[in-house]
């Protein structure tokens, strides 16, 4: 079966997961078709499918397939995990005695010692007329020579599985099972592990799985103009990679949903030659895998891992759109001339700075009490900021669904985090940064708040404590106010429209704001990061007296 590349796809829908698991009962010649399964490929058709497929799978796929899969899915950290490995060949290993040595050879000779010998002890006798001395307890595996055998001292702790490995080990003729209870004899389990981690480190590299102080390193800001440059003055040296293979299935279904992005890739598609089509593939292969190890992310998990790729693809489209100016012809050259991984640096480098102003402002002491860091900041501006100062700045989701900035608890949110995708994203987060940045000035000169605040005190509360003293004919500063003051200041504010509270405000706290008296009311299209400041402080403010009474918001006299 003939497969033509192209760079979102196959021409035949098996090379999903699912179809690939059809195809292995449908179709008489599955073995190329799961042999053309990239690494996540297979991972994500193995985790869905049931034994007797992964018995199918594991017995069509490649040695180099298997090692994959188990390089990707079976170690944690630097260490094997045994489990994990085991669960791999189980299916193989409780089918027959041909099946269980098949998946003996499908492992690599380091990691099959270390899996077998870690609860075995290996006795060798030079008379097969001698006896064995071993506890009680322990069970008791000849070798066909009489001469080898292996004791395994806690046989509880053996699964069945393992059982028939051993049996397929001993099974396999002299020479083999020898040299394997030679090696579990002498050589040293660090060794061992050491040897299996260089092993697996270089496959690992050779996929684009760098270990990860190495991928961190290529998260470097570039700025457009490097890129301009590149494209018109130097031929950017290219990945050396096989073109004939397609973008792997996993990174197909993620690398969409970035607008500007899939409009390049469209333009690619339709005018762009078919030689950039297959090695773009191939380099969005590799420099997705850079990024997902440079993250962190646990190889294992492929929803962990799409998560990774669509936060990639967004970036990659927030820079194509940067070098571009957001024109997609002007893209598609660049993308046609360059490799994508320039165009995610860019990306990295208009938002690095975001991350460090959001940083700055965290750890601001004006902010907060002792202990109790960043306490002032409200819901919005402390979720927002947190996600800002984050390794790379990732945008709150809600910023962009419209949700309501004055809300007092926002939902949890980790799994609808996907990356900044548009300069547009990029700044309406920057004009909340600005906002967020103006907190100190506000509780500080403009306001003259107590430099330690008394507990958690959000900077609404501290706002509407001005507000309330204003009210009562007194400066507006954030002093506490009488119970009575408290009520009377609370039921005005409910019953007043948000215009008129904000109009209000604005009135009371011109002077000390530095603010024009009139202006608009408009979060999204006032300029000025203050004005912003008070009008969302104070939409806070409303949402805290009508979820409580006031003189349980509101600071109290004594």
């Amino acid at each position: 079966m003939q497969f033509t590349p192209t760079l979102f796809g196959q021409s035949n829908s098996h090379t999903h997961a699912e179809g690939v698991l059809e195809a292995l009962e449908s179709m008489s010649e599955p073995g190329p078709l799961v042999q053309a399964l990239a690494p996540l490929d297979l991972i994500v058709a193995w985790n869905l499918a049931d034994d007797e497929k992964r018995l199918d799978l594991f017995k069509l796929a490649s040695f180099e397939q298997i090692q994959n899969l188990v390089d990707i899915t079976c170690w944690q950290g630097d260490t094997p995990d045994y489990d994990s490995l085991l669960e791999v060949l189980r299916p193989a290993a409780l089918s027959s005695i041909p099946d269980a040595i098949l998946a003996l050879g499908k492992i690599e000779p380091s990691l099959r010692t270390l899996l077998l010998g870690r609860k075995a002890r290996i006795h060798v006798i030079e008379n097969r007329n001698d006896e064995v001395v071993v506890d009680d307890e322990s069970d008791l595996l000849s070798a066909p020579d009489g001469f080898f055998h292996v004791e395994l001292p806690d046989p509880d702790a053996v699964s069945e599985p393992e059982r028939m490995l051993w049996r397929a080990l001993l099974f396999q003729p002299f020479d083999q099972y020898h040299r394997e209870l030679e090696a579990m004899r002498w050589e040293l389990q660090s060794d061992l592990e050491e040897q299996a981690y260089r092993f697996r480190t270089g496959r690992l590299a050779d996929l684009g799985f760098l270990p990860r102080e190495e991928a961190v390193s290529s998260l470097v800001p570039r700025t457009v103009e490097e890129i301009q440059w590149l494209a018109r003055a130097v031929q950017f040296p290219r990945l050396e990679l096989d073109g004939n293979r397609a973008l792997p299935v996993l990174y197909r279904e993620c690398l969409r949903g970035a607008e500007f992005f899939d409009e390049v890739i469209g333009e690619l598609l339709q005018n762009g030659s078919l030689d950039r089509q297959a090695s773009l593939s191939a380099e969005l292969g590799v420099s997705t895998n850079q990024f997902v190890t440079a993250l962190g992310t646990p190889l294992h998990d492929t929803e962990a891992v799409r998560r990774t790729t669509k936060h990639y693809r967004n970036l990659l489209s927030l820079g194509l759109e940067l070098c571009s100016y957001g024109d997609v012809r002007e893209a598609t050259r660049l993308l046609s001339a360059l490799v994508p991984g320039l165009f995610v640096s860019v990306a990295l480098g208009r938002l690095y700075p975001l991350g460090r102003r959001a940083a700055a402002v965290l750890r601001n002491k004006r902010l907060g009490s002792l202990g109790q860091p960043a306490s002032a900041l409200d819901p919005v501006y402390h979720v927002a900021l947190e996600l800002l100062a984050r390794q790379i700045p990732l945008p709150w989701p809600g910023l962009a669904q419209g949700a309501d900035t004055s809300a007092l608890v926002l939902p949890p949110l980790e799994q609808e985090l996907a990356g900044f995708s548009t300069e547009l994203e990029v700044q309406a987060h920057e004009r909340l940064l600005e906002e967020a940045e103006r907190l100190p000035w506000m509780l500080g000169e403009a306001m003259r708040a107590p430099r330690n605040l008394p507990g958690a005190t959000p900077a609404s509360v501290l706002l509407l404590n001005a507000l309330a003293n204003a009210a009562a004919g007194r400066e507006p500063t954030p002093e506490p106010v009488s119970y009575a003051e408290a009520v009377e200041f609370g039921e005005r504010v409910v019953a007043s429209s948000e215009d008129a509270l904000v109009y209000d405000a604005i009135t009371a706290l011109s002077s000390a704001f530095e603010l024009e008296p009139s202006g608009g009311l408009e979060l999204d299209a006032d300029p000025d990061p203050a004005r912003r400041l008070l009008v969302r402080l104070v939409l806070i403010g409303l949402s805290r007296l009508r979820a409580a009474a006031p003189q349980k918001v509101l600071l109290l006299d004594g």
